[in-house]
């Protein structure tokens, strides 16, 4: 956000925009400066929004649980169509009779 953009936004605006920037771990010396506000204001805000601050912060963790576990069962099922495949290349082979450079 420029400075142009900063003067343009209301407070709402910019109270909206502080509670993204903290739930996404932001100081409020950064927060402050981007949205052109005191670092006073920006810790009074803190302290008016912690419920929806950390609300925020607890969506995101959901988000991101949600994601690893899909990632996790996408390995998990990679994992599983691989050994599916060992095991049909495996029951082709006579293993009594095979040389372990063959396997």
């Amino acid at each position: 956000m420029n400075e142009k953009q900063g003067k343009k936004m209301s407070e709402k605006q910019r109270q909206q925009e502080f509670l993204l920037l903290r739930a996404d771990g932001l100081s409020y010396d950064k927060i402050a400066n981007q949205l052109q506000i005191s670092k006073p204001t920006a810790i009074k805000w803190g302290r008016l929004f912690k419920a929806e601050i950390d609300d925020l912060k607890f969506q995101s963790f959901i988000v991101l649980k949600e994601q690893y576990q899909f990632d996790k069962k996408a390995k998990y099922e990679k994992l599983l169509q691989h050994l599916n495949r060992i095991d049909e290349a495996l029951s082709t082979v006579k293993l009594e009779t095979a040389q372990p450079k063959d396997l």
